[in-house]
C-alpha cells in the first residue's frame, strides 16, 4: 500500500490518460465526421504526443493540456460559419466537406462542395488538429516518463500504469453506457489537471479554464433541439424541417439525427392522417393529388406477403418500420434496434406509439 501511495501520480497519470484518449476519439469522430473513418490518425496524435513527451527534457507545463483541451472543445462544438470567395463551411466540423472528395455528398452527387483551395484548406485545419492534439498528451507523457525514470520498481510501476489504464478504459466504457457528453469528460480532465498539478499558478489558471470551459458548453443547447448522447452515438432530435416555401400544408413528425448527419423522420403514416392531408392539399390545388400505393416503402413488404403473422425488423430506428407492420395486420414483431437511445426516442415521440403496443417485442 505503502508503495501505491508513492506512485500515486503514477496510477492518476496513466489513468487519465487512457479515459481521455478514448474521450477525444470519440469526441473528435463525432463532431468531426471524416474522423470517424480515420479514427486511427486521432489515436496516432495521441501516441505521438505521448511519446514526444516521455523524450523532451525541458518541462512543459500541463497547462498545455488544459488549453489544447479547450480549443479542442472549441473546435468540435462551435457552429460558427466561415466564408470566403466560393467557399463556405463551418469552422472545425466542416473539415468534411472541405476534403470534398471524401465526402458523401461528393459520392451521391447531392451537392458538388469540390474545390482545390477547399481541400488545401481542409488538409491544413486537420494538421492544425492533429498537433493540437499532441500537445494535448504531451506533457501527460513526459509527466509519466519523469516518474518512470525515477522510480526504483519499474516492473512494479509499469504493472501499475497497465492496471490504472485498463480501469481508465472501463470507466470510460461506464462514462459512456451512462450516456454522459464526452464534454462533461472534458470538464472532468480538467479538474483532474487541477488536482494533478503542485504548481499555485498552473493551478489557478486551469481553474479558469475549468470555469470558462463550463461556462462555454452550459448554454449549447440549440432551441427545439433536444441532444442525446448514447452508448453509441450522438443523437439530436428536432421538430421536422421542409420546403416552407409553398402554401402546401407540411407533414408533422421529429427529425433525429446521428452524428450530425441525417438519419430518419418519425412520421405519422396512419390512413387518416393521410387522408386528412390528401383533403388538405387538394382543397388548396386545381387538381386532386395522384396517390401512389408503393410509395410508402415502409409498407412495400407488404404488397407480396399480406397480413403476415410473425415479422423480424433488423435495425427498427426509431420506429417507422414497426409502425408499417402493425398498419398491415402483422400479429408478432420483433423489433431489433443496437441503440437502446433511439428505441426510448420512438417510445416517447414516435406518433403512432409502434413500440407501446403488446404484440411489439423489442
Amino acid at each position: 500500500m505503502q508503495f501505491i501511495k508513492n506512485n500515486w501520480n503514477l496510477i492518476f497519470v496513466s489513468f487519465i490518460v487512457l479515459f481521455l484518449e478514448l474521450l477525444i476519439i470519440r469526441l473528435i469522430g463525432t463532431e468531426i465526421r471524416i474522423f470517424a473513418y480515420l479514427s486511427n490518425l486521432v489515436l496516432l496524435a495521441t501516441f505521438f504526443g505521448l511519446g514526444l513527451g516521455m523524450i523532451i527534457k525541458k518541462r512543459i507545463s500541463i497547462l498545455t493540456t488544459g488549453f489544447c483541451l479547450f480549443l479542442t472543445l472549441i473546435a468540435t462544438s462551435i457552429n460558427y460559419i466561415v466564408r470566403f470567395p466560393n467557399l463556405e463551411f463551418k469552422f472545425a466540423s466542416g473539415i468534411t466537406e472541405l476534403l470534398a472528395p471524401l465526402s458523401e455528398s461528393y459520392i451521391w452527387l447531392q451537392v458538388n462542395t469540390f474545390s482545390k483551395t477547399g481541400i488545401a484548406f481542409g488538409v491544413f485545419l486537420t494538421i492544425l488538429l492533429f498537433i493540437n492534439i499532441t500537445f494535448i498528451f504531451i506533457p501527460l507523457g513526459q509527466i509519466m516518463g519523469q516518474l518512470f525514470t525515477k522510480t526504483k520498481k519499474p516492473i512494479m510501476a509499469y504493472s501499475l500504469n497497465i492496471i490504472a489504464s485498463i480501469i481508465g478504459l472501463w470507466t470510460f466504457q461506464i462514462f459512456s453506457i451512462a450516456r454522459f457528453s464526452p464534454y462533461l469528460g472534458i470538464i472532468l480532465v480538467l479538474l483532474g489537471l487541477v488536482l494533478l498539478t503542485r504548481d499555485k499558478i498552473e493551478k489557478l489558471f486551469l481553474l479558469v479554464l475549468l470555469t470558462v470551459s463550463i461556462a462555454f458548453i452550459a448554454p449549447t443547447t440549440e432551441a427545439k433541439k433536444i441532444t442525446y448522447w448514447s452508448p453509441y452515438q450522438k443523437l439530436t432530435l428536432s421538430t421536422a424541417v421542409y420546403d416552407t416555401s409553398n402554401k402546401i400544408p407540411q407533414p408533422e413528425g421529429w427529425y433525429l439525427e446521428v452524428n450530425n448527419v441525417g438519419y430518419m423522420n418519425l412520421i405519422n403514416l396512419t390512413k387518416e392522417y393521410q387522408a386528412s392531408a390528401e383533403a388538405t392539399v387538394n382543397s388548396l390545388e386545381n387538381k386532386p393529388i395522384i396517390n401512389f400505393p408503393y410509395s410508402n416503402h415502409y409498407e412495400l413488404p407488404y404488397y407480396f406477403v399480406k397480413q403476415p403473422k410473425d415479422v423480424l425488423i433488423i435495425g427498427a430506428g426509431a420506429g417507422n418500420d414497426a409502425a408499417g407492420a402493425l398498419r398491415k395486420g402483422s400479429q408478432n414483431i420483433d423489433a431489433v434496434e443496437i441503440d437502446p437511445t433511439i428505441v426510448e426516442i420512438g417510445k416517447k415521440y414516435h406518433f403512432e406509439e409502434p413500440y407501446k403496443k403488446q404484440n411489439v417485442n423489442i
